[in-house]
């Protein structure tokens, strides 16, 4: 199942340490779906942005011999969280499919 940002109520964090989407199961419609398009591509980014960092903590935490591997990586999906969310941003400002 596919659970969009325009779904997601708020990221916690469970007693595990690990992150989780809680979803109200809501649609707004509101969004157009290329807003949706948008804003589960910006969603995408963000969790992956999530997991590198975690993977990034624990190589660190295990006393991985190469923790520095993950910064390029994380540095990459950075830029590609800032790019779909300046998409999307700029889907809104444009079309205006929110208000």
């Amino acid at each position: 199942m596919l659970i969009t940002l325009v779904e997601v109520e708020h990221l916690g964090m469970s007693k595990d340490g690990m992150y989780k989407m809680q979803s109200t199961q809501q649609s707004d419609p509101a969004f157009c779906n290329e807003c949706r398009r948008l804003l589960d591509r910006f969603a995408d980014a963000v969790r992956d942005v999530i997991s590198l960092n975690e993977s990034h903590l624990h190589a660190v935490s295990e006393k991985d011999p190469d923790p520095h591997r993950f910064d390029l990586l994380i540095h990459e999906a950075n830029e590609k969280k800032q790019n779909a969310k300046y998409a999307y941003v700029t889907h809104l400002d444009t079309h205006s499919c929110s208000s």
